[in-house]
C-alpha cells in the first residue's frame, strides 16, 4: 500500500513540475522588450520557480531544456549579474540531474553564453560560472575544440584564475575543477 501512496505522490509531483515548467517557458516566450526592470523581475521569478523545482526526478525533455536555456540566453543580458547567476544554477540542475542530452549546436551555444559571460560579468558571479563551464565541459572535451584557446590557450581565461597571483582562492579552485574536466576525455 505505501508503494502505491508513493508512486501517486510522484506522478502528482511530476504533474505539478511539468505544469511549472510549462508556465515559466511560456513567461520567456511572451517576455516583451521594452521596460528593462519589469522585463528582469519577470525573468528574476522564472528563475526562481524554475530554481525552485525538484531535480530528483526527471521532467525535462532534451528539447523543453534546449527551448527554455536559449529563451534564457536571449533575454539574459551578463550585466544582470544575478540572472546570470541564477541561470548557472538552472544549467547546471537540467544537465546534472535531468539526463538532458547536450547536443552539439545547444552545447556550443552554452560555451559561448558562458564563455562571453566570464569576460564581462563581475568576480562575485565568476565561480558560480566556472562551475558551469565545468558541466558543460565534463565529456564534452572532443566537441569543444574550438573553446580551448579561450580557456586553456596560453592567455586562457582558466589558466589566468589558476596563477599564483590571482587573489580570490574560490575562482582558483572552481577553474582547476573546470580544468580537471579538461582532462576527462
Amino acid at each position: 500500500m505505501a508503494s502505491s501512496c508513493s508512486i501517486i505522490r510522484n506522478d502528482k509531483l511530476l504533474d505539478h513540475q511539468k505544469e511549472i515548467l510549462k508556465s515559466c517557458t511560456l513567461k520567456l516566450e511572451n517576455l516583451k522588450r521594452g521596460n528593462e526592470d519589469i522585463q528582469k523581475s519577470e525573468i528574476n521569478t522564472t528563475l526562481d520557480e524554475l530554481n525552485g523545482l525538484t531535480y530528483t526526478i526527471v521532467f525535462f525533455s532534451t528539447e523543453e531544456a534546449e527551448k527554455l536555456l536559449q529563451m534564457c540566453f536571449f533575454h539574459i543580458p551578463f550585466t544582470s549579474e544575478h540572472l546570470v547567476s541564477k541561470l548557472c544554477h538552472l544549467l547546471t540542475n537540467i544537465l546534472t540531474k535531468q539526463q538532458v542530452e547536450c547536443r552539439s549546436e545547444f552545447l556550443h551555444a552554452c560555451l559561448g553564453y558562458f564563455t562571453r559571460a566570464l569576460q564581462i560579468c563581475g568576480t562575485w558571479v565568476t565561480s558560480d560560472i566556472l562551475d558551469t563551464l565545468a558541466v558543460l565541459v565534463a565529456d564534452n572535451v572532443g566537441r569543444i575544440e574550438q573553446y580551448w584557446e579561450n580557456l586553456i590557450g596560453p592567455q586562457g581565461s582558466l589558466l589566468v584564475f589558476v596563477s599564483p597571483t590571482y587573489p580570490d582562492p574560490n575562482i582558483c579552485l572552481s577553474s582547476l575543477k573546470c580544468l580537471q574536466n579538461f582532462t576527462l576525455r
